[in-house]
């Protein structure tokens, strides 16, 4: 018999921000500081998905301990009785690592009380009574990227960059594992930790003479 030998996978790694274009990013959602730029922030400064983002409900955030509850996530569910297939619907997250604690950034908060001040919505990134579907707010994120002068790159790739800047700042694989909702800390390292030409130039230059 003759034997069909499968072609190795290619495992193609998803583009994270560089340091200037995270600069360059952060930089005009400061300036903007509305529902969408302070959400771009929060993925960016701790690794939510977009259908997080969109669930996230100002009673999600803890201001006085700083840190975020993760309950929720929005997703696209069967629609029994309707002529759509499937609806947009509010559900717990998929896992149980995904229902987390995630700890805020101090210079986060003021950003965060300065768009609540103004929030007509319960939902963080919302700009009414009504949660943003992911594709709506995938669609204003990209008009950031275009304010910013930055190429076209996938929202998810803003988790990966938090995880590639967590692991650069030393931070063990355990507690980021945890903070992005994976069930073990294998996941976090085979597909979202991307190591740089810096991070490896650093690690060079501490071996011992």
């Amino acid at each position: 018999d003759t034997r069909i030998c499968k072609p190795p996978e290619i495992k193609h790694e998803l583009p994270i921000l560089t340091r200037m274009e995270q600069e360059k990013l952060v930089s005009v959602c400061c300036q903007k500081l509305d529902p969408t730029s302070i959400g771009v922030l929060l993925s960016l400064y701790a690794g939510l998905r977009i259908g997080e983002i969109c669930a996230l409900e100002w009673t999600d955030i803890d201001f006085s301990n700083r840190i975020i509850h993760i309950r929720k996530t929005i997703a696209r569910i069967h629609a029994q009785g309707r002529q759509k297939s499937s609806v947009l619907a509010i559900e717990p997250p998929k896992t149980a690592a995904s229902h987390r604690v995630i700890p805020l950034c101090s210079w986060l908060v003021p950003l965060l009380n300065q768009v609540r001040s103004k929030s007509v919505s319960k939902f963080v990134v919302s700009t009414t009574h009504q949660f943003v579907s992911p594709r709506t707010y995938d669609y204003r994120y990209h008009r950031l990227l275009m304010i910013a002068e930055i190429p076209k790159i996938n929202y998810h790739a803003l988790r990966h960059t938090f995880a590639t800047r967590c692991i650069e700042a030393g931070m063990d694989v355990k507690s980021l594992s945890e903070m992005l909702g994976h069930a073990n800390a294998a996941v976090t390292l085979n597909i979202y930790v991307h190591s740089s030409m810096e991070m490896k130039r650093n690690h060079i230059e501490k071996l011992p003479l």
